[in-house]
């Protein structure tokens, strides 16, 4: 082994120097990131002691530069004489480390930061990029991405008002006729106590919070509206109304109501009479009178003045409001009590009710109705374009191109990546751009769809794959028989429990406990590891949110802003007829979800995601089909069922979001066959510069080697090679 050291200026100037001190203790290691499997290498030169004409050089930099001093070292070996040399290492002084020392000599130490793009890169990857821009971080020029308008015709959103009187809350009202009318009929009116309004989901609703009065009206004024006594408003004045299509947010046809009311009523007064008690819900239209939307008589007979009636009901409706489309629009809910006096008192009248509400939920008034909204558009770009985009930005265009593997490709071709304000339609008071990462948006596709990452083929390739891309059964090194081997349980790669899903997803408003693209726990059928995955998204993908998003748009609403402008969104797309829309419905076997045919990106639930992880999970079972991974816990719809029968399918049969994931629901061999066992060997074995190269080339392929009577296979986890000595310390993952 034949070694050359160059030192080169600022100049392009390069001058051979003598050997450093150190220079035996030369090493390379591969070192794999277990997370996104690419494996990364670096040459250990930090140790050096430059002497002599590196000295001098050096010694010279510093003193006219400092720490802003500029030398590179380029670093050549040839095996043997003649052979021609052949790049080992090449790099930058780090000034800001330089050290000086004089003993019986004098040597410098100063560290040496790799120049490789690779390099470059890794210090890059997780800084924003204008995905427009036309110039990468070094000034060079660049091809920017464009925008593809992508359809979204919009998930329906079930949406309810509430009102109750659960815990029993009582109501009385007086009523006093200081005139002392001759025998007449009366009528008195009073909303039905319902002090909780838990949920409000649509309209200008103000059930709640409302102060119930006892109105009184003589039969000389029966035919007047009785104002305010329309305590259940769902919808407000004209620049509220949810129901314009031109403004709104909720397009709405039909609405159904449920109401139930259940209790004691007691009635004094101080007069004979005889009575007749009623029970209504009506809708009233542009202050118009009220039409019957439902009436119950309660009960009718006589009164003795002064003597208590007490009287028992439990009545409940059911029906519909139609076309609700007018620009004030109103329910009411009250109780109406018809009086005919026998007798006159000749003094004050005097009337008072009271009622008792039982407890336990059974007074109540709800609304319930299908909401949606016209299709609109937003600015996308193709997800694999992107991955493909973000890394030309970081360095310069010699450095390695991006390759996606073909099969993921094709997976990954149905997805487009937006932004909140994108959907909304954001132009004030400046047009949004998209800004994201690499390091981001591999990060999170790493968590969905279980790929990796890493630099190939001597570092000139940046592969972006399926694991298996990242573990070859190629063999690229037989080293033969080795002295000692040392096999551990790689407990790294065996987890416990499983935290699986998505940390943004839309509560708040309308009913987004239906939503599926939630969170959820799985435990895995060992006892032995307590350590968690997180495959926990940051990107957006559930439905509602994106619906809701999709609702604030900016022209129609005048939202000035929302929690999710400057959120990532992926959203599940196809191209029809040249277009491209956001891909709906479910396509078998749908139960337990509210609108399965305007259902977006089922196809990413965490059940999904999940499985799509199988085949990284099952390597710690001795037999894969006794792996499973048990249902926990979740967050949102985790009853969801149906089955994706589309490209890329992962699934056999419909399938729960709470189910057992196991081998028996896999639809695609791929996902469920492991490949790796989780198996460390660990031994040192000759390794020469031709298999070092061959490694360099192709470092995810194979290394095989034999311990005792045993042949075995890995793939590179660590692997330190002393050129000088010949050696190598290997530290393989076991292939099944």
């Amino acid at each position: 082994m034949i070694w050359q050291f160059r030192l080169i200026d600022i100049t392009n100037m390069s001058v051979i120097v003598d050997e450093p001190i150190g220079w035996d203790g030369i090493a390379c290691n591969f070192t794999r990131n277990m997370m996104h499997h690419g494996i990364f290498t670096n040459v250990t030169t930090n140790s050096f002691e430059w002497v002599d004409d590196a000295y001098d050089l050096l010694y010279a930099e510093y003193q006219t530069n400092g720490a802003n001093g500029t030398m590179e070292l380029l670093i050549e070996y040839e095996c043997a004489d003649g052979d021609g040399y052949t790049t080992y290492f090449q790099g930058k002084f780090d000034f800001n480390t330089f050290e000086r020392q004089c003993l019986d000599y004098c040597f410098i130490k100063c560290d040496v930061s790799a120049t490789k793009c690779t390099d470059i890169f890794l210090s890059r990857m997780g800084q924003d990029v204008d995905i427009l821009s036309t110039q990468n971080f070094d000034g060079d020029a660049i091809s920017p991405m464009s925008y593809t308008t992508l359809n979204i015709e919009g998930q329906d959103i079930f949406l309810q008002n509430t009102a109750n009187n659960n815990d029993g809350a009582n109501w009385s009202g007086h009523h006093d006729d200081p005139v002392g009318l001759s025998p007449d009929e009366r009528y008195y009116y009073f909303p039905v106590y319902l002090p909780n309004n838990p949920i409000m989901e649509f309209g200008n609703s103000n059930i709640s919070n409302v102060s119930p009065s006892l109105v009184y009206i003589n039969d000389a004024q029966s035919n007047i509206i009785v104002w305010p006594m329309l305590p259940i408003q769902y919808l407000g004045y004209q620049n509220l109304s949810f129901y314009e299509a031109t403004i709104s947010e909720n397009l709405i046809n039909t609405i159904d109501v449920t109401w139930r009311c259940k209790g004691t009523m007691t009635i004094t007064c101080s007069y004979n009479a005889n009575f007749a008690i009623y029970i209504f819900a009506e809708k009233a239209s542009n202050f118009a009178f009220l039409t019957d939307l439902g009436s119950t008589t309660i009960a009718t007979g006589s009164l003795t003045a002064f003597t208590p009636l007490v009287i028992s009901f439990d009545e409940s409706f059911t029906g519909t409001v139609t076309n609700p489309t007018f620009v004030l629009q109103q329910l009411s809910y009250y109780f109406n009590i018809d009086i005919v006096k026998l007798t006159t008192t000749g003094g004050v009248d005097t009337f008072d009710v009271s009622v008792d509400y039982d407890a336990g939920g059974v007074n109540y008034f709800n609304m319930e109705t299908n909401s949606s909204n016209p299709a609109s558009v937003t600015q996308s770009v193709p997800l694999p374009d992107l991955l493909e985009f973000l890394p030309t930005a970081y360095y310069s265009n010699e450095c390695p191109a991006v390759t996606i593997e073909s099969e993921l490709r094709d997976c990954l071709n149905r997805y487009s990546i937006t932004k909140g304000s994108f959907i909304r339609q954001v132009t004030e008071p400046s047009v949004p751009q998209l800004f994201t990462s690499f390091e981001f948006m591999i990060e999170n596709c790493r968590k969905i769809f279980n790929i990796g990452w890493g630099f190939d083929n001597n570092e000139t390739d940046l592969i972006i794959g399926r694991i298996d891309e990242f573990y070859k059964s190629t063999i690229v090194a037989d080293v033969g028989l080795v002295n000692k081997a040392t096999f551990t349980n790689a407990k790294d790669l065996i987890y416990g429990t499983i935290n699986v899903g998505y940390n943004k997803w839309e509560a708040e408003e309308y009913n987004g406990l239906d939503e599926m693209n939630t969170e959820r726990q799985y435990r895995r059928n060992i006892n032995s590891n307590p350590s968690e995955l997180d495959l926990m998204a940051d990107i957006i993908s559930a439905g509602y949110t994106i619906e809701v998003t999709r609702r604030k748009n900016q022209a129609e609403t005048g939202t000035s802003d929302w929690r999710y402008d400057d959120d990532i969104f992926i959203i599940n797309s196809e191209t029809i007829d040249g277009f491209l829309y956001a891909i709906r419905g479910i396509d078998n076997g749908a139960a337990n979800i509210y609108s399965p045919s305007t259902r977006m990106n089922y196809v990413l639930t965490p059940v999904r995601n999940l499985l799509r992880w199988f085949k990284s999970l099952a390597g710690a079972s001795p037999t894969v089909a006794n792996e499973s991974q048990i249902f926990t816990s979740g967050t949102g719809n985790y009853i969801a069922e149906g089955e994706m029968t589309a490209t890329c399918q992962i699934e056999n049969q419909p399938i729960a979001e709470n189910v057992t994931i196991s081998t028996a629901i896999m639809g695609d061999v791929y996902y469920e066959t492991p490949i790796w066992k989780t198996i460390y060997a660990t031994f040192e074995a000759p390794l020469s510069m031709v298999q070092f190269e061959a490694i360099k080339t192709n470092v995810y392929g194979a290394i095989r080697f034999r311990c005792g009577n045993d042949l075995y296979l890995g793939n590179i986890v660590t692997l330190s090679h002393e050129p000088n000595t010949g050696l190598a310390t290997f530290k393989l993952l076991l292939r099944r």
